[in-house]
C-alpha cells in the first residue's frame, strides 16, 4: 500500500470519527464530489477483476485529487464544530 493511500485511509477514518457517518457514506461523498467538482467519475471506468474503486483512482492517478477532496471536507467539518462549541 502506498503512502498516499494510506494517508487517504487515515484523513477518510478522522472524518468518519468526526462527524459520525459511515466510512462507507465518507467514501461515497468523496466519490460524489470528485465527479462534481473534477469531473471525474471513477465508476465509468473499467473495473478489473476485484479492483475497488479507491484501487481504480490509484491506478488513474487521482490519489492526489482525493485526498484534496477529504482534506477540505474536514476543514469544513472542523470550522462548523468550531462554530458550534460557541
Amino acid at each position: 500500500m502506498t503512502e498516499q493511500r494510506k494517508e487517504l485511509l487515515r484523513l477518510v477514518n478522522r472524518y468518519s470519527a468526526m462527524t459520525k457517518q459511515s466510512q462507507r457514506d465518507v467514501w461515497a461523498t468523496i466519490y460524489n464530489l470528485l465527479g462534481r467538482n473534477q469531473g471525474i467519475t471513477l465508476r465509468t471506468y473499467q473495473k478489473r477483476k476485484r479492483e475497488t474503486l479507491l484501487d481504480v483512482a490509484e491506478r488513474v492517478g487521482v490519489l492526489p485529487l482525493l485526498n484534496q477532496t477529504i482534506s477540505q471536507m474536514i476543514a469544513s467539518a472542523s470550522v462548523v464544530g468550531a462554530r458550534a462549541k460557541y
